[in-house]
């Protein structure tokens, strides 16, 4: 299915993270963690068990640990029943993950 290509195309860009060549960019990990915030939180209010991405052996630790916070994090949000208070969720979600990525980037 189209979401299934897109959770795998997501659980692929993880290990990026933390690449050299995507972290010489501050504005490309902040896009990259904004897409990864904007997935989670759409599984999330799909009522999908987020917590499932923990179980991969692609990331190392430290982005274990960033997907982990941002699973620990969008579980703090309930899963409205309203489309636009799920919009409103996931909006809010991945702004708040790319404000606080561009927040403690590296100063120019």
């Amino acid at each position: 299915t189209q979401n299934r290509k897109i959770n795998m195309k997501i659980l692929l860009l993880l290990p990026l993270l933390l690449s050299s060549t995507v972290y010489a960019s501050g504005k490309d990990t902040c896009e990259l963690l904004k897409d990864t915030a904007l997935w989670i939180m759409t599984e999330r209010q799909q009522g999908k068990d987020i917590d499932q991405y923990l179980n991969t052996d692609q990331l190392n630790e430290n982005q274990h640990l960033l997907l982990s916070d941002m699973i620990v994090n969008a579980n703090q949000y309930p899963v409205f029943a309203t489309d636009l208070m799920k919009q409103k969720a996931i909006d809010n979600f991945k702004k708040e993950w790319k404000e606080d990525c561009e927040r403690s980037g590296p100063e120019d």
